[in-house]
């Protein structure tokens, strides 16, 4: 007498877990975690690549962790699809916020303000120095210091 094999991989509840492949075998059934997931077949857990470092996104990006893969998103500062992320020149397109009396400096990723000479501050923010008032012009005896803006006159 044949007897039939019972189908494990229909029954419901699901006797293997929703991110696992069935596979019904004579008397009994095989789960396993599909890509990206791991465990036993009946429970998988993801993998989270980011944290294990198995992911490809560019050093310049950030990996996120999504159920059974990852996303990267270039980092402020680059600009890309996450797996090929340039330096953006915020100089060069005027995206920085130095002062009008400061040069604007690109870095890999970022950017430094510095005040012109004649302008003192931290470069977001500059003013004039006096240099007549400060003695650091470099006037004759017989002449007179006169500030302008960012530098001086002798006359």
């Amino acid at each position: 007498m044949r007897r039939e094999d019972d189908d494990e991989c229909l029954k419901t509840p699901p006797v293997c877990d929703v991110n696992a492949n069935y596979k019904n075998t004579l008397g009994s059934y095989l789960c396993s975690c599909i890509e990206d997931f791991t465990g036993d077949g009946k429970t998988c857990q993801d993998l989270d690549e980011c944290q294990m470092s198995t992911h490809n996104c560019s050093d310049n990006a950030t990996c996120i962790n999504t159920e059974g893969s990852f996303n990267c998103s270039c980092k402020p500062g680059y600009r890309g699809n996450g797996y090929n992320c340039s330096d953006v020149d915020e100089c060069q397109i005027s995206s920085h916020n130095c002062s009008d009396n400061a040069t604007c400096i690109n870095t890999e990723g970022s950017f430094n303000c510095s005040c012109k000479p004649g302008y003192r501050g931290n470069g977001y923010n500059c003013s004039d120095v006096d240099e007549c008032q400060i003695s650091s012009h470099n006037c004759i005896d017989n002449a007179t210091c006169i500030n302008t803006e960012g530098s001086f006159n002798c006359s």
